[in-house]
């Protein structure tokens, strides 16, 4: 991707309405052009101030707090001209809440992508990293919360297109919080988000990609051969198994997110 293309794509891409081949050729092309990157942060600025502009313009409290009360005398849909004002009215609300969401995973991509510079580091690490700092910071992020592994395992399953299994972790302190799909460079990927003691953990699983895709230095543990990379003080750790990768990403040092792959390892069973 050249600079005339990608100002072709940009509304597209911070609207997320492009495909997953197309938004990997925006990020890497981002990630080692700093004109571009200046043109997205115009962008973001951009709407976050039309944003601010429209929810300055929110109904009142008087009025909201009135529409309120009579949403919950009446929780029906309510039929006629006062009755479909009222139900105009929620949904305008709600639209300024999922507004709200929007700009701030708008203004977490852009801070990603700002920080992003030419340093030796696989695109698909940073790629991981950045979904990492968006995804893990609020659940609203996630596509399914729950904590059950059988029931986030289902749901996945009909979704994505390979076989997976969500590794199971029964010590005290640690959690399942909830999944979504996503994708790791042009493939795609189910995004698994745990927590550990108060420390969230990304966790991506994908199908198997070209060995020059993801590079870093290895341990084995256990018989199985962990990879290791980091960026933007954020470690990544993955390992193979069965054509699927698995990856973690978290704010813990490396042997830690060593040790957490190896119970995952051991959780499946492998």
């Amino acid at each position: 991707m050249i600079c005339q293309e990608l100002t072709r794509y940009i509304d597209a891409f911070l609207d997320d309405e492009l495909s997953v081949m197309e938004n990997l050729r925006v990020q890497a092309h981002m990630a080692f052009c700093g004109n571009c990157r200046a043109i997205v942060k115009s962008e973001i600025t951009l709407r976050s101030l039309i944003e601010a502009d429209a929810l300055r313009d929110s109904a009142p409290d008087h009025l909201r707090e009135k529409i309120l009360c009579q949403i919950s005398e009446h929780p029906q849909r309510p039929s006629g001209g006062f009755g479909r004002w009222i139900f105009l009215q929620r949904g305008f609300f709600a639209g300024l809440m999922a507004g709200a969401m929007a700009v701030a995973l708008v203004f977490s991509l852009g801070f990603y992508l700002l920080k992003t510079s030419s340093e030796s580091v696989s695109p698909l690490v940073a790629e991981m990293v950045g979904k990492h700092q968006m995804y893990s910071r609020s659940e609203a992020s996630l596509q399914v919360k729950n904590s059950d592994h059988h029931g986030v395992d289902s749901w996945l399953r009909q979704r994505v297109a390979f076989p997976l299994r969500v590794p199971v972790l029964g010590r005290s302190g640690e959690r399942l919080i909830g999944a979504r799909v996503s994708s790791v460079g042009d493939r795609q990927a189910a995004y698994l988000l745990y927590e550990i003691n108060g420390r969230r953990i990304s966790v991506y699983v994908f199908e198997s990609l070209p060995n020059d895709n993801l590079s870093g230095s290895s341990k084995v543990r256990a018989g199985t051969e962990f990879f290791s990379s980091n960026f933007d003080g954020f470690p990544v750790v993955w390992w193979e198994n069965q054509e699927l990768y698995y990856a973690a990403v978290s704010d813990h040092n490396v042997n830690d997110l060593v040790e957490f792959g190896l119970l995952c390892v051991k959780a499946m069973g492998l």
